[in-house]
Formats: structure tokens, C-alpha cells, sequence
């Protein structure tokens, strides 16, 4: 079965704004295993380029096209006119617009590529690289934005949550602007039946600009066999919500909220501030903060200590193992680790644990000890002893 015509058409590549990462560059060429006999290459090019417009020039980020925004090298370095900066977009010569969110240096004698995430955004938004990856520790560790290479080493593609990109733009007064091209190609023994007239379509159709011919092979495909090219074009936008919660301090309207009563009465997590009272959770809520990086849990006492996914707050274990906390302490949180305990949030019930009132209402910290703290001494007791001869010993061994 030959391939469907609507594949060389490119209608199937999905617009940037909605995706779950953002491609700020990307530039590869895939080889595909043909799928059947008679199939002889198959390969699809992606190339994506993008650069942050200032609003204030909008208008003049609209006309740039592919031969203006594409996937070559960056360069700085003087022209005629002065400097020009590798970092900065320009609409004309000698006018930036926009910056170069990604910055692709060329070394020519190594023949390599090394791509830059801009420092600028790297800095404001407190990220750490590790590897290929850029995290937000204060949010969890979240990984903010990721670097992809092919078996050799290149780079083919440099991506970003669209929340961090987002808050990013939005306090610097920007949106994406995004210049793409894609091409799809096969060679195969026999020529396709599509109907193209004359083998060939052409079309534009909003900023999309399609084009594509199928016919005998020329060099370098062997004359005896038939190549078949789709290929589009297209800018677009990527714009932010306008909201910066992250960098410009802009509050975070999607408020979580928490039961206070056992009738259900809520309170968002911003207004947990002027509350004196305690809030339940399921104890499984501990599970779901330590799969963060930067969690911890440790104990105070046999009933009470701390727990956090990032930050730490002050917690006891009641009568019905619920796990109680100071409402102002969940109220002090991000927000992104408020709707981690809203998550696992119950109606009150059993009480609060009484080590834990004692020690935030009657300041007489409990002096028991928690059995959870002693079982990393208690397995280092028992890693020295291990091999020695014990005839008390009853059961099956404890093996570690």
C-alpha cells in the first residue's frame, strides 16, 4: 500500500501554542524504517526556529519569514554599522527586536554546534542544568526545559514548559515568535498515484505555505526509482496568558483550597494565613511529596515532624493516622506545593495529634522518640553484628 497522499501534505503538524513543551530550536532529519516493501528512504526534516518579540515590536515580528528567522549559526561581532550581539533578534540590520531564546554557537575548526539557553531566562527563572536538563529547585525540581541530541552528539532539539516560557515572556513584555519548516520525502520503485494535477500542489493558506511534486529520481536517486517531496511552511505566535507569578511576583488567581470543617466549609490556601485551626490529610499525601526532589521527612518525637516537598512544615500523626498541620504553616507555602497537600486534604476527624498541640499550643515538646527514627541505627546495630553467632536467636533471620 503506497503512502497516503495527505502525508506530503504536512496537515497533520499541530500548531505550537497548546503543546506540552514548547520547541524554542529544532533542527533535525529523521530517517524512518520503511514500513513496507517497495519503500526504498523514507525521512522527515523538522526545522523550528523562534525568537522572544518585544510587544513593542509586534508588527515589524510579523513580516519575518524562514530566510529571516531559520536554523543557521548565531553570530557576534562586529558589521559596518557596529556591534551586533549574538543574543538579539534583528528585524532589520541594525534594529533588535526580540531576543534569541536559544543561541546556536558554531565552532568551525571543530565543526560543532553547541546550543545556548538564553542566561537571561535561565537567571530569572533560578534554574540549575544538570545534564541536559535546566530544573527548578524551589518549585520541586521541576524540569523546566530539556536538551535532546542525536547519536552523535548534535543537538536537535532545545524545549521548555510552556508555564516557565509563559512567565518568562509575560514579565518581559514579549511573545514567541516562531518560523518553521518541514519537509517529508520517500523514494520508492514504484511512482504513487496522487492527484496532484501535474504531479505537483502548491497552495498558501493562512501563514502556511505548502508545496509538493512527486516524479522520476533525480541525483542523486537512481533514475529507475520515483521521489515523492512534501514541504510547509509557517510562522506563528506563541503567546503567553499574561501572567507572571514566578519572576514578576503577579498573584496566582487559581487559589487551592482546603477543608477547615466537617461540614465541608473551604478556605483558599491565601487566606490560611489568619486561620488558627489545623487542617487532615490522608497519610498517602507523604508519598506524593517525597517523589520530589529536595523532599524530606524526619521526626521529632514518636507523633510529630517535619514533611515537606521543598519546604518543611511542622506535623503530628493523630489517634486515626491522619496527619495534622498548623493551618497558617500550609498557608506560608508556594502554591505549587499547596496543591500537592490540597490533593490528599480530608474532613477533620480524631483530633489533632496531641504531641503536636502540645508542642504548638502548650510549647512542651513531647520526649518520646519516633521508632521510624531508630530503625538507621537500629539496621547499622545489626550490619555489624551480622555473622555473629547468636544461640537466643529464634525464627527466621533478619537478612539485609
Amino acid at each position: 500500500m503506497p503512502i497516503v497522499q495527505r502525508y506530503f501534505e504536512l496537515r497533520d503538524v499541530l500548531p505550537l501554542q497548546g503543546r506540552p513543551w514548547i520547541p524554542l530550536r529544532h533542527d533535525a532529519d529523521v530517517v524512518i524504517v520503511p514500513p513496507e516493501a517497495g519503500i526504498v528512504e523514507l525521512r522527515e526534516y523538522t526545522g523550528i526556529a523562534t525568537a522572544a518579540i518585544f510587544d513593542t515590536h509586534r508588527s515589524e515580528g510579523d513580516k519575518v519569514v524562514w530566510s529571516d528567522l531559520g536554523v543557521g549559526p548565531h553570530r557576534g561581532g562586529m558589521e559596518p554599522w557596529g556591534y551586533r550581539a549574538s543574543d538579539l533578534f534583528y528585524g532589520r540590520p541594525t534594529q533588535p527586536i526580540g531576543l534569541n531564546l536559544v543561541i546556536d554557537q558554531y565552532l568551525e575548526d571543530e565543526h560543532l554546534h553547541i546550543w545556548h539557553l538564553h542566561p537571561d531566562l535561565v537567571v530569572a527563572l533560578r534554574l540549575l542544568r544538570e545534564g541536559d536538563c535546566w530544573f527548578r529547585p524551589e518549585e520541586g525540581w521541576a524540569e523546566v526545559a530539556r536538551l535532546k541530541q542525536d547519536a552523535e552528539d548534535r543537538p536537535i532539539l532545545l524545549e521548555i514548559r510552556p508555564e516557565f516560557l509563559g512567565d518568562y515572556l509575560s514579565a518581559r513584555g514579549m511573545a514567541l515568535y516562531c518560523s518553521s519548516y518541514h519537509q517529508r520525502t520517500a523514494t520508492t520503485i514504484d511512482k504513487p498515484v496522487y492527484d496532484w494535477p501535474g504531479d505537483a500542489f502548491a497552495e498558501v493558506r493562512g501563514r502556511d505555505e505548502r508545496e509538493g511534486r512527486t516524479g522520476p529520481g533525480r541525483w542523486p536517486t537512481p533514475s529507475d526509482q520515483y521521489r515523492t517531496m512534501g514541504a510547509m511552511w509557517r510562522t506563528e505566535w506563541v503567546q503567553p496568558s499574561g501572567l507572571s507569578t514566578r519572576i514578576r511576583g503577579d498573584k496566582d488567581p487559581h487559589t487551592t483550597s482546603f477543608i477547615l470543617e466537617n461540614d465541608g466549609a473551604r478556605r483558599s490556601g491565601d487566606s490560611l494565613a489568619g486561620v488558627s485551626t489545623w487542617l487532615y490529610f490522608d497519610p498517602t499525601v507523604v508519598s506524593t511529596l517525597m517523589r520530589h526532589r529536595g523532599a524530606s521527612l524526619h521526626w521529632y518525637s514518636a507523633e510529630t515532624g517535619g514533611l515537606g516537598a521543598s519546604t518543611g512544615v511542622h506535623f503530628g500523626v493523630n489517634r486515626l493516622g491522619l496527619i495534622t498541620v498548623f493551618a497558617k504553616d500550609i498557608g506560608a507555602l508556594d502554591p505549587w506545593e499547596q496543591r500537592l497537600w490540597s490533593a490528599h486534604n480530608v474532613t477533620p476527624d480524631g483530633g489533632v495529634a496531641e504531641e503536636l498541640f502540645a508542642a504548638q499550643m502548650d510549647v512542651t515538646p513531647a520526649s518520646t522518640i519516633a521508632p521510624e527514627s531508630q530503625l538507621a541505627a537500629a539496621l547499622a546495630v545489626k550490619r555489624r553484628s551480622k555473622g555473629t553467632p547468636d544461640r537466643r536467636r529464634r525464627g527466621t533471620p533478619f537478612r539485609i
